[in-house]
């Protein structure tokens, strides 16, 4: 595998972070800044080569061409229905749609935490849900790359491969085995084309963040 370079390791890192932040906090407590005219994702870190990240730009930018500074509360009530209810809530864990039986708190709850705490990182203290949520997936997926750039950047080839693999071996354990199929639903459930784009996105990310890594990607 050639050694990504510290400008691709960033971008990716960038992307997911968002994409993390995104799916896990609702929009009144972590509204990112710009989202009232998109600007976000008019210069987007990673290249829009794939017809997934294609998509979602572009259904994002209609979205905000569409409702301009109104699109504000039309986010904030799709991601309520989506992801909090009150009506049969998108799950958006990992052992929901991995365990035999659809259960919270299983397995791979206790091997993504393992995961983040050999990275000295812990869930916020705001949200007492398990460890697999697929926005704390992504985070750590972002932390880790974020690591390896900056190791890369200092020239410790070494420190930025095992993050590399960190992340690698993570990808193909975790969100591999879920996330696509997760995104696809979202998509088709979601109310705005700010999060039908933001699912696109995130499918398109995470193809490029597997070809980067050369990682185990099984895009649904």
């Amino acid at each position: 595998m050639t050694t990504p370079s510290t400008e691709a390791l960033t971008g990716c890192a960038l992307a997911l972070a968002f994409l993390g932040r995104s799916l896990y906090f609702e929009p009144d407590h972590d509204f990112p800044a710009g989202l009232d005219n998109g600007l976000l994702f008019r210069d987007w870190p990673l290249p829009a080569t794939d017809p997934d990240t294609r998509e979602g730009l572009a259904l994002i930018a209609a979205f905000f061409d569409a409702h301009g500074t109104d699109a504000a509360p039309l986010v904030r009530t799709d991601f309520t229905q989506l992801f909090l209810g009150p009506v049969a809530p998108l799950a958006a864990w990992e052992s929901v749609w991995t365990s035999s039986e659809g259960l919270l708190f299983d397995e791979s709850t206790q091997a993504v935490r393992e995961a983040y705490a050999h990275y000295g990182l812990e869930t916020p203290d705001t949200r007492r849900e398990p460890d697999d949520h697929i926005g704390l997936e992504l985070a750590f997926l972002a932390h880790a790359l974020l690591l390896a750039a900056s190791a890369q950047a200092d020239g410790n080839a070494r420190d930025a491969m095992e993050h590399i693999d960190a992340a690698r071996i993570f990808l193909a354990k975790h969100p591999a085995r879920w996330a696509a199929s997760f995104l696809h639903r979202m998509a088709q459930r979601a109310a705005t084309d700010y999060y039908r784009g933001i699912a696109r996105l995130c499918i398109g990310t995470l193809n490029h963040v597997s070809d980067l890594l050369d990682a185990d990607w099984h895009h649904a």
